[in-house]
């Protein structure tokens, strides 16, 4: 061209097919293709823009040459002449409606038993076909003042036909240069187009000879012929064949011939017809099978479902039922391997594409290498072609089998049950070595092709060999059972896209989506966009030949005392870097079996990422990208803006990373965690959802410093203006309704707080600008978590994860609400942590609610804490201290033994048992003095508060035995814990002997004998041995063939105490005890375990606390002995305390009084039940000070 010749002399550089081709547009002779070409999107390029207007300009040449006796031409006009009659025939005499002949009888006719070549039907000739060719159509549009309809009446009977898809569906249409539009017919648009609209139309259609077709209607549809789209209008007939009018000729690219009317063109319909089936469903290999090798000592993992998105379940649902009926999947009942599916959606459709997260499963995959032509192998098999196709097969690694024993591998987990793959699924990695291995093996042999995995080009020198070429691929692709992906296929042309790289006779260049971020960039307008600039192409600087002598204009502007300039010589450097940078030996070309790398970076203003490669040793580029920023991801936090680049970069390269091991690298370092699947912590709703599209990827997170991503964050600084998709998920939409619907704060309220609070104004300008690295101490909590922090409500708020950040003013409100109803603590928590977040929440919710008094009375927030058990000091030896307690009464006893007082030696564990009828000071003085005359009086006996210890008859006998009496503290049994221990044993032992026949007397005596003669748990020994000196002989003991020797117990007291302590930290540790925190003067609750009803209190009125007794113990203004385990601090302490002797329920709850009886009716007999009184102590047993062993309490 001269245009070519031209531009020659001009310093186009990189943008020279583009000046070309607009001045191709703007300059052409021809209207018509200047229409055409403007009618392109903005990617059209300068050997696309020849090739259409070549087309264009041989169209208008053939329309101009179609004449000849064959061809007739009709004038219409809006008000048209009638038409011309036929030319009467010179034979005489009527003639045969269905031979077109003379013949006197019906038996005669030349047509009878023939069929009709142009409606199908018998007994007439085509000739005399009555239905009414619609070669000739004329169209009666009030806005058209004439319209030329051309008539084909060819002499041959045979009609041209062609198949284009229409909406989809393969349709077939007779061709007819003479129609001015296209026509279906009625029965065609009920059976393939139903679901279209039929527009009402007042056009007028008429057949050759003015005979007026009756249309129904119109219908737009777009139409595809041979890779070529357009929207057409179709007229509905009632009846008549299917027109393909002159109106589609130019769009779909026709060439008409005069001499044989032959359509020029390789369609879909020839490969079709040749090689059938070839386009239709998932194909199957017939000669291979794919069975994936394991390393057995990867132990398998089966990994717990993930709940989808209910939105997404019934498309699941669909597109799992899709590939089982197609037999992509089968359905299976176990697995040993199990993962989960990954959702994602298809961007040229919307529908979800079903994934599998084999992440797990590929670590116990051998991987299985097979070499992939590199790029000086595509470039020497393409030398000198100049006709190019590229074939795409078919969801590509799906069309190989994959063996029984690996199906187990691709099992996965849905609401629907497992599943598994019975073909090789995309995501395992050894897939794409499978695929290539098969693909070349079938093309191995095959003249002008190669392939890349599941990408096929076919070239030849010209369209002959080409062609010849191209059915020989086809041939073997459909004797191997593989299909094509129609829309992906490209047949015929000077160029191709294939594997990222464009393919033409000029060789091979990188597609122009992968330095469109590099050229982009505009000239530098300040110093410190030079600076970026430079510091970017410094990374690549050594694959550019001459490098400093091409930025050594540049660097002159970065000299302190050097005065801003940028004249020619600068923007000629700035020009030449950036098509070195875009060109070879800078850019390389993508190696499939080389380390991968994504880095990426986010600004205020936008997002930059580099994808690279370590070939030879050496890391080079493979392509840059950048876009700018929405409105609404500007007010994103930084942590977001980041996590949006690594996720758009990902998506962006899609093409070359899945299924591939590839390192994302990101100089934000909290991101490596945040967008691991595995990471912990808040997420900002938008985290969580990029986490998940993710998922499908095999990616490694790496963190690199800021310094080392020079490129990149170039690329996001200057990044141009591209289209950006709209979030699918609106993430202040579902703060809103949070906060809607679990306070009744509004969003308005809450921005309105939040612009008044100082802390919460300085993060909103921290997320927006970026955080310091250090911060005043009243924002270290809100940076501590700056990452999952962001805005919403036009940034007038605050959120962090899914919660709103609630100001300082209205924290109080919220706890508020949050307690509600008085729940406890944990689900006070539970109901802010859902909502809401400030930094103290928790500790602030928990004051809140045990500073309820409610709560505090009704048990809820007051429950005392569980203090440290101490052991007690074991005793010098046996009988020194003792444990008295009263069992019983037993109602399967008789009654003169109902009651039991039990003894127990706290040395020797030696149980003593006496029955009585009631129990009395007096009888218990009676028992103890019989014991004391069989084993000494001790020195210590130890028991609970009852009214039968504490009276003074019974003190003052201990007094005159020399026993120091220790009382353990109100409602605390633990104290008493060895006879409260041994009457646990006593309990199942008399009930055990007593259903096995035994007399109560003779049941107490079995219990006696069997525990003082059996092991004890903590001294190893028997009672009797540590009583006595000695085993008792027994039954069993008949069966020792030797004398029972004695056992030295000199190290019996360290493994006791070693032993206590060992119970005493295990019983510490499941209570959660630790020493009360109270304190002389504190106020307290007391917690009795009975209640007056089922709603009444077990907390007595608060009393001061005197002194401290114990570790543990605490003595009260009344005198009395508490242990720290039934007292509950009192926040709120009364004004007047009153008297000690005020009635302990004078807060109870009061009982509802009973309804009247109805009048007429007696009243219903009393109800007999047991006393819900609450027992006061007698005033003759009055509460003397008694002292309590310290180590006891």
């Amino acid at each position: 061209m001269a245009l070519r010749e031209l531009a020659t002399n001009c310093k186009f550089d990189t943008f020279h097919d583009e000046m070309i081709r607009d001045q191709l547009v703007e300059k052409t002779c021809v209207p018509r293709i200047r229409e055409r070409l403007l009618m392109e999107e903005d990617d059209l390029t300068l050997d696309d823009a020849i090739k259409k207007a070549e087309r264009i300009e041989a169209a208008i040449k053939d329309a101009k040459q179609v004449s000849g006796p064959e061809l007739h031409v009709k004038a219409l006009s809006k008000k048209p002449k009638p038409a011309a009659r036929h030319e009467k025939t010179a034979a005489a005499g009527p003639k045969c409606t269905r031979c077109g002949g003379n013949h006197g009888h019906k038996g005669e006719c030349k047509a009878m038993g023939q069929k009709c070549r142009r409606c199908g039907k018998t007994n007439h000739f085509a000739k005399m076909c009555r239905m009414k060719a619609v070669s000739a159509i004329d169209t009666k549009e009030p806005a058209e003042s004439s319209l030329t309809v051309l008539a084909v009446n060819n002499k041959s009977t045979d009609s041209l036909f062609c198949e284009c898809r229409l909406g989809g569906q393969l349709i077939r249409l007779q061709i007819d240069c003479g129609a001015a539009v296209s026509l279906l017919n009625m029965e065609t648009f009920k059976k393939s187009f139903a679901r279209h609209p039929l527009l009402p139309t007042s056009t007028k259609l008429e057949a050759y000879g003015g005979s007026a077709i009756k249309t129904i209607g119109k219908v737009e549809l777009p139409v595809t012929f041979n890779g070529i789209r357009t929207e057409a209008t179709f007229y509905v007939a009632d009846k008549g064949a299917n027109i393909l009018g002159r109106d589609l000729f130019q769009a779909l690219g026709f060439k008409i011939f005069q001499g044989d009317n032959r359509v020029m063109s390789i369609s879909e319909t020839m490969i079709e017809r040749d090689f059938p089936g070839i386009f239709d469903g998932l194909g199957r290999s017939k000669s291979f099978i794919h069975r994936t090798k394991i390393d057995a000592s990867v132990k398998p993992v089966s990994q717990p479902m993930r709940k989808l998105p209910i939105g997404l379940k019934d498309e699941v649902t669909s597109e799992i039922s899709r590939m089982e009926q197609q037999g992509i999947i089968e359905k299976v009942d176990a697995s040993e391997w199990v993962s989960n599916v990954v959702v994602t959606r298809k961007k040229e459709s919307n529908k979800v594409r079903l994934c599998v997260d084999l992440r797990q499963v590929n670590k116990a995959v051998i991987a299985d290498r097979y070499p992939v032509p590199s790029i000086e192998d595509l470039s020497a098999s393409i030398n000198g072609s100049k006709c190019f196709s590229k074939l795409d097969l078919r969801q590509g690694y799906q069309q190989i089998p994959l063996h029984p024993d690996s199906r187990g591998l691709t099992c996965f987990i849905t609401d629907a049950g497992l599943y598994q793959f019975t073909v090789v699924p995309f995501g395992l990695s050894s897939s794409g070595a499978a695929f290539q291995r098969a693909l070349q093996t079938v093309l191995r042999g095959a003249p002008g092709a190669i392939n890349i995995v599941d990408d096929i080009l076919v070239h030849g020198k010209d369209e002959t060999e080409h062609d010849k070429n191209l059915r020989e691929v086809l041939g073997r692709i459909h004797r191997e059972g593989f299909t094509l992906n129609r829309e992906k296929c490209k047949f015929r042309q000077a160029s191709v896209d294939f594997f990222g790289l464009v393919i033409s006779a000029d060789g091979i260049k990188p597609t122009k989506c992968n330095v469109d971020a590099i050229l982009r960039i505009p000239e530098p307008s300040t110093v410190a966009q030079i600076q970026s600039f430079l510091g970017a192409v410094n990374f690549l600087h050594k694959f550019i030949p001459h490098y400093s002598a091409i930025a050594e204009p540049l660097r002159q502007l970065l000299k302190k005392d050097a005065d801003w300039h940028w004249g020619e010589r600068e923007r000629t450097a700035f020009r030449t870097l950036k098509s070195a940078v875009t060109s070879s030996p800078v850019l390389a070309h993508f190696d499939c079996q080389a380390e991968t790398y994504v880095t990426c970076d986010a600004s205020l203003d936008g997002l930059g990422a580099v994808l690279s490669q370590v070939q030879n040793e050496k890391e080079v580029p493979i392509a840059f990208a950048s876009r700018a920023l929405s409105p609404a991801e500007k007010r994103y936090s930084a942590g977001e803006r980041e996590a949006l680049a690594c996720v758009w970069s990902i998506e962006r390269w899609h093409y070359y990373l899945y299924g591939r091991r590839v390192t994302l690298r990101t100089d934000h370092k909290a991101l490596t965690t945040l967008l691991d699947s595995k990471g912990m912590g808040h997420r900002p709703l938008r985290i969580h959802r990029w986490v998940e599209r993710l998922r499908g990827y095999d990616v490694r997170f790496e963190h690199i410093p800021g310094a080392d991503n020079k490129c990149a964050d170039m690329l996001s600084r200057w990044a141009t203006t591209e289209r950006v998709p709209a979030e699918e998920t609106d993430e202040e939409g579902y703060v809103y309704a949070v906060v809607d619907s679990k306070t009744t704060l509004t969003a308005d309220a809450l921005a309105t707080a939040t612009k008044e609070d100082e802390v919460l104004q300085a993060v909103l300008q921290y997320i927006s600008g970026g955080w310091p690295t250090k911060v005043d101490s009243s924002l270290k909590p809100y940076f501590n978590v700056r990452d999952e922090l962001f805005c919403w409500n036009n940034g007038q708020c605050l959120g962090r994860g899914e919660r709103a950040i609630i100001p300082t003013s209205l924290r109080l409100q919220v706890i508020e609400e949050a307690h509600e109803g008085h729940p406890g603590v944990v689900r006070s928590k539970q109901r802010c942590r859902d909502t809401v977040w400030f930094p103290g929440i928790d500790r602030q919710v928990e004051d809140y609610v045990k500073n309820c008094t409610a709560c505090t009375l009704a048990e809820k927030s007051g429950k005392p804490q569980q203090t440290i058990v101490t052991p007690i000091e074991w005793p010098d030896g046996p009988w020194d201290k003792v444990e008295i307690d009263i069992f019983g009464e037993v109602a399967a006893a008789p009654r003169h033994q109902r009651f039991l007082l039990v003894i127990h030696d706290l040395y020797s564990k030696w149980p003593e048992i006496a029955a009585m009828e009631t129990v009395t000071s007096a009888n218990i003085i009676k028992t103890l003095r019989k014991l004391f005359g069989r084993w000494g009086v001790p020195k210590m006996l130890i028991s609970d508060n009852g009214p039968q210890f504490v009276s003074d008859e019974f003190e003052e006998f201990l007094r005159a035995e020399g026993i120091k009496h220790s009382r353990v503290s109100r409602y605390y049994p633990q104290g008493n814990g060895g006879v409260e221990r041994f009457n646990w044993s006593l309990k199942e032992g008399l009930a055990a002997n007593l259903r096995a026949g035994a007399k109560f007397e003779d049941a107490i005596d079995l219990v006696l004998k069997t525990y003082r003669t059996s092991q004890h748990a903590l001294t190893g020994l028997t009672p009797a041995e540590l009583m006595i000196g000695r085993k008792l002989r027994s039954g069993l003991q008949l069966l020792r063939p030797t004398p029972v020797q004695q056992r030295d117990d000199s190290d019996l007291r360290d493994s006791i105490a070693q032993r206590q302590a060992k119970n005493a930290d295990y019983t510490n540790k499941r209570r959660r005890a630790r020493d009360s925190m109270l304190q002389a003067g504190d106020w307290v609750w007391r917690q009795t375990p009975h209640r007056a009803h089922k709603l009444a209190t077990r907390l007595k009125e608060p009393l001061k606390i005197a002194s401290k007794a114990g570790r543990n113990t605490f003595v009260l203004s009344d005198g009395t002995k508490w242990q720290a385990s039934r007292l509950v601090e009192c926040n709120s302490p009364p004004a007047d305390n009153g008297a000690a002797d005020q009635e302990d329920d004078w807060f109870d709850l009061p009982l509802p009084p009973a309804p009247p009886p109805r009048t007429g009716e007696p009243p219903p007999p009393p109800e007999l039940r047991r006393s819900t009184r609450a027992r006061r102590q007698p005033a003759r047993y009055p509460l003397p000070e008694g002292g309590e062993c310290s180590d006891c309490a």
